[in-house]
């Protein structure tokens, strides 16, 4: 776990890294971020940086070679059964959330890496969690009309359409009323109560993000069941996942200008790198 000696702060300032960014930004430029903030690699990047090809990985983790640690973080699925087990936010992320790695293995700045067979095992089940992930959101995607009657009839590409869409998105980043009402709306038995929630909750920020992607979604295809395949829908989701947690860290570093978008729409006082 990280300790006070870490950046000599007892309340250091954490930053979700997203594969954009660590893949854009200079080697000289990720050991700045390093030098003024906990860098958090979230569950997501490390599931991206190991299904990627040799030569990009071995870029990226080259690029995190150093002296300060970068954290990991349990992903968003641990999060919130921390929270249903605890009645009680995941965050602050530091405590025992993050795990703090001092170094890289050389294994993944290797461009001849091999996976091994319990890896690929790993992987393969990594994979199926996001294409559970796929599956749920394309099951909570209709509740839009539902919570937004005045969708209906929306056609993408109106300006009026356009204005509501963003109307609706104001209110789901400002209204913590809206939020936890929509989230009791979709809540199990076996889920935190909504009146507790708040941003500092993992439940809270995925209600946010993904009613936030479900209206941006809406938006392009209106109230259809498909519009993004599956392979983009895989990709859309490992970007909510990479929201979520840079919602509950409380900073972002990306070039990514779509995620850099909804980021500022949810946490507009937050900590911005680009």
């Amino acid at each position: 776990m990280w300790t006070k000696t870490h950046l000599g702060d007892s309340n250091p300032e954490l930053i979700v890294v997203d594969k954009s960014y660590l893949q854009g930004a200079s080697p000289s430029a990720i050991a700045d971020l390093r030098s003024k903030y906990v860098v958090v690699m979230p569950d997501a990047l490390f599931y991206e940086l190991m299904t990627t090809t040799n030569f990009a990985r071995q870029c990226c983790f080259n690029k995190l070679l150093g002296n300060n640690p970068i954290e990991l973080t349990l992903g968003i699925g641990d999060l919130l059964r921390y929270e249903s087990q605890h009645i009680r936010p995941c965050t602050p992320l530091l405590e025992g959330r993050l795990i703090p790695v001092l170094s890289f293995g050389p294994g993944l700045r290797d461009a001849e890496l091999r996976i091994k067979a319990d890896q690929q095992a790993a992987l393969a089940e990594w994979e199926n969690y996001y294409k559970g992930r796929v599956a749920a959101f394309r099951k909570f995607f209709p509740v839009i009309i539902e919570f937004f009657p005045g969708l209906t009839g929306y056609t993408p590409g109106t300006i009026k359409g356009i204005e509501l869409i963003a109307i609706c998105k104001k209110a789901i980043a400002s209204d913590w009323y809206m939020v936890r009402k929509i989230y009791a709306a979709v809540q199990r038995e076996t889920l935190p109560p909504g009146h507790l929630l708040d941003p500092n909750w993992a439940y809270f920020r995925w209600i946010q993000v993904w009613l936030t992607a479900s209206l941006d979604h809406f938006a392009k295809y209106g109230a259809i069941s498909r519009g993004l395949s599956d392979p983009e829908m895989f990709n859309e989701v490992i970007d909510l996942e990479y929201l979520i947690t840079s919602a509950l860290a409380g900073g972002l570093a990306s070039r990514d200008k779509g995620m850099i978008s909804r980021f500022q729409l949810l946490c507009p006082a937050a900590h911005l790198v680009q």
